[in-house]
């Protein structure tokens, strides 16, 4: 099962669309609309097509964060990364990720 994790920056629509027929989308944060969306609309889009839709809130602690950690090492959660910047670039990365282009996450690096 495919389950993505997500800032939620793209209709909720856009992500229904991506999951596989049992995939799952969890929001994690993200812009007001989409927030809303996830909360108001994520259960009457998941009742289509056994795709899992919703969002969750939560303060991350120590326990949460070995998790992931747990996830990444063993390749279960694999970040999807667009581009990486320069710290120089980064007024060049804003305008990338403005301009709705960014599929993906922004790297910076120093």
């Amino acid at each position: 099962m495919e389950t993505v994790l997500d800032n939620g920056y793209h209709p909720l629509a856009a992500y229904t669309k991506a999951l596989a027929p049992q995939g799952r989308y969890v929001m994690v944060g993200g812009a007001g609309k989409q927030m809303a969306a996830a909360v108001f609309m994520g259960r009457w889009r998941s009742e289509k097509g056994g795709r899992k839709l919703g969002r969750v809130d939560m303060k991350p602690n120590q326990a949460d964060l070995q998790f992931l950690r747990e996830l990444l090492d063993t390749g279960k959660l694999v970040p999807v990364i667009d581009r990486r910047y320069g710290l120089a670039q980064v007024p060049e990365a804003i305008r990338y990720l403005e301009e709705g282009h960014a599929r993906g996450k922004i790297v910076i690096t120093a």
